[in-house]
């Protein structure tokens, strides 16, 4: 092999090592994915969610891995409690909905916050969910408690985020509890209700229903919109 030859694989040699180490050492890309999983550390799961839920009871957290059917069959009925589901979709078929109906109807709370409702439950409930666009990174958007003793609380969330609005609800049994307010095509201001609570039976059960499960994510608590998350879980009963 010539000297020349002999310089051209030191030079290509070197070439593939440079690009070996640059591999190495390049920064890991950010999972985006909307995992809302109590064991995701990424932007969108619910890891550091889950870690406080303690500082909100001195009760128990239970989780399960067992359909809302099965888990409802096994848990001690004699002691009201709080269900809550946090996901991007949520939905109940025929046999799970009965269930929460009734678990609701002895006089529990069911928390509900996700992008997008469909199923018996909804239709039970009389009501309609619509997203805004299915862009996940969208200008500002503010979130709002109709309370003014919540006012305070109240945040702008301006990026990774999708916004959804109750366009239909049973105005007889629904209490709007707090809005999304966003800006139309010509710029004017839309607010909507993102925020409701909904009695149901004769034992003062209540479902309580949000439209920006995103406020629960590892971004949004860490970026500093944790009271808004935490004055939302506030209306989860003791």
């Amino acid at each position: 092999m010539d000297k020349r030859s002999k310089i051209a694989l030191y030079v290509i040699g070197a070439v593939i090592v440079l690009m070996m180490i640059a591999e190495v050492t390049k920064p890991k890309a950010i999972n985006w994915r909307d995992s809302y999983s109590a064991s995701d550390k990424i932007p969108l799961g619910c890891f550091v969610l889950y870690n406080e839920l303690n500082t909100f009871t001195n009760q128990p957290i239970l989780t399960s891995e067992e359909s809302v059917y099965q888990y409802l069959k096994t848990i001690d009925s004699t002691q009201t409690k709080s269900m809550v589901f946090i996901n991007n979709r949520i939905y109940f078929d025929s046999e799970e909905s009965k269930a929460l109906l009734k678990f609701v109807e002895e006089g529990n709370t069911v928390f509900l916050s996700s992008s997008y409702f469909y199923g018996n439950v909804m239709d039970t409930l009389n009501i309609a969910v619509e997203r805004q666009s299915s862009n996940l990174f969208k200008a500002t958007s503010s979130h709002k408690f109709t309370s003014p003793y919540l006012k305070r609380y109240n945040r702008e969330f301006q990026d990774v985020i999708e916004n959804s609005q109750f366009v239909s609800v049973d105005t007889l049994n629904t209490t709007v509890l707090g809005t999304v307010t966003t800006l139309d095509d010509n710029g004017a201001e839309m607010s909507k209700p993102n925020f409701i609570k909904i009695n149901y039976g004769n034992s003062e059960g209540q479902f309580i229903l949000h439209t920006n499960p995103f406020a629960f994510t590892n971004y949004h608590l860490l970026k500093g919109n944790a009271d808004y998350a935490a004055a939302v879980l506030s209306f989860l009963p003791k």
